[in-house]
């Protein structure tokens, strides 16, 4: 009966040491771990409890629906992430750069040369300072600054690539063509410049005409009237 009674004092003793080992193991593992690892549009959301993850431990990232990941995989350190993951996308005609700084996660975004937002801005700032970050989201780089970010044959008015043409007039009898951006006019044949006009704002007004004899033996008189180019037109 003693010797019984012996015998259950050690098992109880051997099993609260266990029992004491493995919580203070317990807390040395939870004590390493990092913890949730969240972001809105986050893939990876796996790391849920402090024991889902170890010191030194790397994961890979991806997010949803086309936004990209930052950083593009993330570590736990002594306890904590090394920064705060953020899915971010690349703006319409434009990038996004994200850097830890000072415990945040900041993202800015830029539009491309000759590009803005809509409120005529070419860069836009996130920062994101604890978990969960939501997401980031640009506003698109659709508005034109200038008119190297059109099209050859397009300007930029009002923020808009337009036909450069189609803000461009010119004068009676000429026709418009845009090369680099530039407009210019030209005379329809057979319509020509008078010294000194311009297709633009004049127009084309004359006629560059040609003597047509009646028969082959109609030669042209020496005092018919010449065009300006030289070519005899009629007769006086």
């Amino acid at each position: 009966m003693v010797q019984g009674r012996a015998h259950m004092r050690s098992n109880e003793y051997v099993i609260n040491l266990f029992k004491e080992y493995a919580s203070q193991q317990w807390t040395l593992f939870n004590r390493n771990g990092c913890g949730p690892l969240k972001a809105e549009l986050l893939s990876n959301s796996y790391c849920e409890k402090p024991y889902h993850s170890t010191d030194q431990q790397e994961v890979p990232l991806s997010c949803q629906n086309d936004y990209q990941p930052f950083p593009e995989t993330e570590q736990c350190s002594k306890g904590k992430w090394r920064v705060l993951p953020v899915c971010y996308a690349h703006p319409e005609r434009g990038s996004t750069v994200c850097t830890p700084e000072k415990g945040a996660t900041v993202c800015t975004s830029s539009c491309h040369g000759g590009w803005a937002s809509a409120n005529r801005q070419t860069s836009d700032t996130y920062r994101c300072t604890q978990q969960p970050c939501p997401s980031f989201t640009p506003p698109a780089c659709d508005r034109c600054t200038k008119d190297s970010a059109c099209g050859q044959s397009e300007v930029c008015r009002n923020g808009e690539c337009v036909d450069g043409c189609s803000v461009f007039r010119c004068g009676v009898n000429a026709q418009c063509s845009t090369t680099n951006h530039v407009q210019s006019c030209s005379c329809v044949s057979p319509w020509v410049l008078w010294e000194g006009h311009d297709a633009h704002s004049q127009g084309c007004r004359y006629q560059n005409l040609r003597w047509v004899p009646r028969s082959q033996n109609d030669a042209i008189p020496q005092h018919a009237v010449k065009s300006r180019t030289g070519t005899p037109c009629l007769s006086s």
